[in-house]
């Protein structure tokens, strides 16, 4: 079963679990998107793989859609759609959007063991551990959500933007809080995205998991 978690104008989140076993209707999968699942050699990854292209077939109306792989492996299925996918412990995500806009998407488990020590120096830069200690005083968040919060955004953000993940180039600071989602401003190399357009990067928390959204040049209202 598909789950819609968020749905705000041509801003779509879904979440799925991936099935123990190949589904019934992996037919959908064309050769290449079949060839790319089978690529790794682990049978969850494959798994997830599948899954994720069957639920973008699902979400989208269109058994016949094939989802392509940019040069960094980003999905790209239209020129009117642009797509993000994650996949954690046995879940899947999908983001959706209307193009121009981009999105970059990510899922964590919120009970996964991190020693954040390790990030701290060449993840989170001083600013990053400021807005973290701020996330870490509201209510429903603790030093550990806060630090696996930034530690997805800056994940989502790269996938939006398609390029290699540089963590230290993107600070973030925490914008808002409230009981439907955490608003994020950032800061790309130390500059912030000024256009005619709009660009949000939030974080949902969501039964066990947190989702984390960059949407960059969104027409605006």
């Amino acid at each position: 079963m598909i789950e819609v978690i968020l749905k705000d104008a041509d801003l779509q989140i879904y979440l799925s679990e991936v099935p123990e076993h190949w589904p019934e209707n992996s037919f959908l999968l064309s050769e290449a998107e079949r060839t790319y699942c089978l690529e790794s050699k682990h049978e969850s990854l494959q798994l997830s793989r599948a899954h994720l292209r069957l639920m973008t077939k699902d979400i989208l109306h269109d058994a016949s859609l094939e989802v392509q792989r940019g040069p960094l492996g980003r999905p790209v299925v239209s020129s009117e759609v642009d797509i993000s996918f994650s996949h954690k412990h046995g879940m899947a995500l999908v983001g959706v959007t209307g193009a121009p806009a981009r999105i970059g998407v990510d899922l964590e488990s919120t009970h996964q063991k991190i020693d954040w020590q390790i990030f701290t120096k060449n993840f989170f830069s001083q600013n990053d551990l400021a807005s973290i200690e701020s996330l870490s005083r509201k209510p429903g968040w603790d030093s550990h959500l806060a630090h696996l919060a930034h530690f997805s955004l800056k994940e989502a953000f790269f996938k939006a933007m398609d390029l290699h993940l540089e963590p230290r180039q993107l600070e973030i600071q925490l914008l808002d809080c409230n009981d439907q989602r955490t608003n994020f401003q950032f800061f790309y190399k130390k500059s912030s995205f000024q256009s005619d357009r709009d660009h949000r990067l939030f974080s949902l928390l969501y039964k066990d998991h947190l989702v984390s959204v960059c949407e960059l040049g969104r027409k605006r209202d």
